[in-house]
Protein backbone atom coordinates (compact mmCIF):
# COMPACT_ATOMS: atom_id res chain seq x y z
CA UNK A 1 0.00 0.00 0.00
CA UNK A 2 0.97 3.73 -0.43
CA UNK A 3 0.00 6.49 0.95
CA UNK A 4 0.32 10.34 -1.50
CA UNK A 5 -0.18 13.11 0.91
CA UNK A 6 -1.17 16.35 -0.53
CA UNK A 7 2.06 19.00 -0.56
CA UNK A 8 0.80 21.55 1.16
CA UNK A 9 -0.10 19.38 4.16
CA UNK A 10 1.23 20.05 7.58
CA UNK A 11 3.66 17.41 9.75
CA UNK A 12 0.52 17.39 11.78
CA UNK A 13 -1.96 17.10 9.22
CA UNK A 14 -0.12 14.40 7.57
CA UNK A 15 0.45 12.20 10.86
CA UNK A 16 -3.50 12.59 11.14
CA UNK A 17 -3.92 11.54 7.84
CA UNK A 18 -1.57 8.69 8.41
CA UNK A 19 -3.38 7.59 11.79
CA UNK A 20 -6.94 7.55 9.93
CA UNK A 21 -5.76 5.33 7.11
CA UNK A 22 -3.94 2.88 9.71
CA UNK A 23 -6.77 3.30 12.36
CA UNK A 24 -9.43 2.24 8.85
CA UNK A 25 -6.93 -1.08 7.79
CA UNK A 26 -6.33 -2.12 11.30
CA UNK A 27 -10.62 -2.45 11.58
CA UNK A 28 -10.10 -4.02 8.23
CA UNK A 29 -8.12 -6.81 9.28
CA UNK A 30 -9.65 -7.58 12.30
CA UNK A 31 -13.22 -7.46 11.42
CA UNK A 32 -12.18 -10.08 8.64
CA UNK A 33 -9.75 -11.86 11.26
CA UNK A 34 -13.39 -12.22 13.56
CA UNK A 35 -15.04 -13.21 10.00
CA UNK A 36 -12.59 -16.21 9.43
CA UNK A 37 -13.04 -17.31 13.08
CA UNK A 38 -16.95 -17.54 13.17
CA UNK A 39 -18.12 -21.15 12.40
CA UNK A 40 -20.32 -21.12 9.78
CA UNK A 41 -22.25 -24.14 9.82
CA UNK A 42 -23.37 -25.94 6.32
CA UNK A 43 -26.91 -28.00 6.90
CA UNK A 44 -28.14 -30.88 4.46
CA UNK A 45 -30.92 -29.80 1.90
CA UNK A 46 -34.01 -31.04 3.83
CA UNK A 47 -35.62 -32.06 1.19
CA UNK A 48 -32.57 -34.60 -0.05
CA UNK A 49 -32.91 -35.34 3.25
CA UNK A 50 -36.46 -36.26 3.87
CA UNK A 51 -36.66 -38.31 0.46
CA UNK A 52 -33.52 -40.01 1.31
CA UNK A 53 -35.24 -40.53 4.30
CA UNK A 54 -38.87 -42.17 2.56
CA UNK A 55 -37.25 -44.50 0.58
CA UNK A 56 -36.11 -46.60 3.23
CA UNK A 57 -39.59 -46.33 4.93
CA UNK A 58 -39.06 -43.40 7.58
CA UNK A 59 -41.88 -40.27 7.01
CA UNK A 60 -40.85 -37.78 9.66
CA UNK A 61 -37.31 -36.52 8.96
CA UNK A 62 -35.23 -34.10 11.65
CA UNK A 63 -34.74 -30.76 10.95
CA UNK A 64 -31.59 -28.64 10.88
CA UNK A 65 -29.04 -31.57 10.30
CA UNK A 66 -25.48 -30.22 9.53
CA UNK A 67 -23.62 -31.79 7.31
CA UNK A 68 -21.81 -34.73 7.97
CA UNK A 69 -24.54 -35.96 10.53
CA UNK A 70 -26.51 -37.73 8.71
CA UNK A 71 -26.49 -40.94 9.94
CA UNK A 72 -27.11 -39.85 13.27
CA UNK A 73 -29.87 -37.57 11.96
CA UNK A 74 -31.35 -40.71 10.48
CA UNK A 75 -30.95 -42.77 13.54
CA UNK A 76 -33.59 -40.36 14.84
CA UNK A 77 -35.50 -40.30 12.38
CA UNK A 78 -39.30 -41.69 13.40
CA UNK A 79 -41.15 -44.14 11.20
Amino acid sequence: MSLALPDDASQSEAAAIAAAISAHVTDRQRAAAAANQRETVEYVDQWKMTSRLASVGKRRCPTNVERGEEWKAAARARY
